[in-house]
């Protein structure tokens, strides 16, 4: 892909650091909101994994001065906490029913 573009404007830097912290902010109540439902837990738990990289780095990258970007790394981690739980039983969920379906074939 190439090398990212250099920004030496502090105003416009500031705009790019703000953009990428609503973005991480967006993707942390996406991760959780999809943790809680049954079906998509797996995807919840995968998006809150790669939200909870990104806002780590980019936390390392700028300090602690964007709020958003903290409280989607928060939330990144509450849907990984909730997304394994809901994984776990949408899992044996998913096992009884093939379960179920090998017996019923017999």
């Amino acid at each position: 892909m190439g090398d990212p573009k250099v920004i030496t404007d502090p105003q416009q830097r500031h705009y790019e650091y703000a953009r990428r912290a609503d973005m991480i902010l967006f993707c942390g109540i996406m991760s959780l909101v999809l943790s809680m439902t049954f079906f998509p837990a797996i995807a919840g738990l995968i998006m809150a994994i790669l939200n909870l990289r990104t806002a780590n780095k980019f936390l390392v990258e700028t300090g602690p001065l964007f709020l958003k970007a903290r409280i989607g790394k928060y939330l990144s981690v509450g849907g990984i906490v909730v997304g394994s739980i809901t994984g776990f039983y949408s899992l044996m969920f998913y096992v009884s029913v093939i379960t179920a379906v090998i017996q019923s074939l017999r």
